[in-house]
């Protein structure tokens, strides 16, 4: 049994519309940031000095296993990568 060509085209159309989905919901979720800063420019301060906290109090919480492997796996700015270029 073999799928008709007109159902494929009907399967492709669905992946592409997910696909243009995903990649519209990731950018609405950084201009929404955006506008609600341009509104409420005296809320941007806090917002961002809270995801500060956050992010930094989360670092505190990964594991040393996961440390380590970040650490020996990812680049720091301000670090020596040992590259002679």
């Amino acid at each position: 049994m073999r799928t008709d060509y007109s159902q494929i085209g009907i399967l492709l159309t669905i992946v592409v519309i997910s696909a243009l989905s995903c990649i519209f919901d990731a950018y609405a979720c950084r201009w929404r940031a955006q506008i609600c800063n341009i509104f409420y420019r005296d809320r941007a301060a806090q917002r961002a000095e809270h995801l500060y906290k956050r992010i930094t109090a989360r670092k505190k919480t990964i594991s040393p296993l996961k440390q380590s492997y970040m650490s020996d796996h990812f680049y720091r700015p301000g670090e020596d990568t040992g590259d002679s270029c």
